[in-house]
């Protein structure tokens, strides 16, 4: 993992991994990829050997930020999620 997270973050970052992988094989099992940081929130991006992508949001003690559903889920559910929770 990154030095940008503390440990308690990088449990549930574990936690949520493993949580998205549970009964995945081989080519099948996700791992975090890239992560961006944006008005206080990180934005984790999972990439598995099949070329499949899903994402979650965290603030930065680690815990899922109000408004925010606690799933992985594809780039448009995060980014409607995003401009729904961030436009007054």
């Amino acid at each position: 993992m990154s030095d940008l997270f503390t440990p308690f973050t990088e449990d549930r970052i574990t936690k949520l991994l493993a949580s998205l992988n549970d009964g995945a094989k081989g080519r099948e099992v996700f791992s975090l990829s890239d992560h961006v940081e944006t008005r206080g929130l990180h934005i984790l991006k999972a990439q598995n050997g099949k070329g499949e992508y899903w994402y979650n949001v965290l603030d930065s003690f680690g815990n899922c930020p109000t408004g925010f559903s606690a799933n992985w889920r594809c780039f448009a559910h995060l980014f409607g999620e995003l401009f729904e929770i961030q436009t007054p």
